[in-house]
């Protein structure tokens, strides 16, 4: 095979690799899922490399005065990494805003409803505290099954949260395969001179 070709293939492979990429992120797990109440609400399976996303709500975490505690599972397969953003309207509504990511033993059957036999593990990572957001950043995980737990005070309501989770492969890794590639390259023009 001649070196043009190995070009122009590795070219293809890249565009495709890319494409694929940017548009798997359009297709949702679970666009706004809603939930009431404290609870253990199951929003699916996510592929890192697909770069899935799930987005949920709460319109009543709680009364005004009450203290709130939700749990958002989900399962992640292959390894890759995780983020989640999480906001609150109106900002003043909610006081000690957290988010936290745990690793999880539980049984989740349907996307939307409550998982059973709920045992959170450790805490893997948290996002810092607030009255208006608190984002969980790019976290490693193995495969699993994990949660984000939302907590806070409500100050007054109405008030509601929305939150986004995000997977993705690591850049690293991306990068590595690419320099495999161009060694490969390398080793093919050598080989032909």
């Amino acid at each position: 095979m001649n070196f043009k070709k190995i070009i122009s293939l590795t070219a293809i492979a890249v565009t495709g690799l890319w494409a694929s990429n940017a548009s798997a992120a359009d297709v949702p797990i679970c666009n706004g899922c809603t939930y009431a109440g404290a609870g253990n609400i199951y929003l699916g399976s996510h592929d890192a490399t697909l770069e899935d996303f799930s987005t949920f709500q709460n319109f009543t975490p709680g009364t005004a005065g009450s203290t709130f505690s939700n749990t958002w599972l989900f399962n992640f397969t292959p390894d890759g990494q995780v983020t989640l953003n999480a906001n609150f309207n109106p900002t003043a509504s909610i006081s000690g805003f957290t988010v936290t990511l745990h690793n999880v033993s539980g049984t989740c059957t349907a996307i939307n409803t409550s998982c059973t036999d709920v045992t959170l593990g450790s805490e893997i990572a948290a996002g810092s505290p607030g009255t208006a957001s608190s984002n969980v950043s790019w976290t490693s995980l193995t495969a699993g099954l994990y949660a984000f737990v939302v907590e806070g005070t409500v100050n007054r309501t109405p008030v509601q949260y929305t939150g986004q989770l995000n997977t993705r492969v690591p850049e690293p890794g991306s990068l590595a395969l690419l320099g495999l590639g161009l060694i490969g390259l390398g080793a093919a023009r050598r080989r032909k001179a």
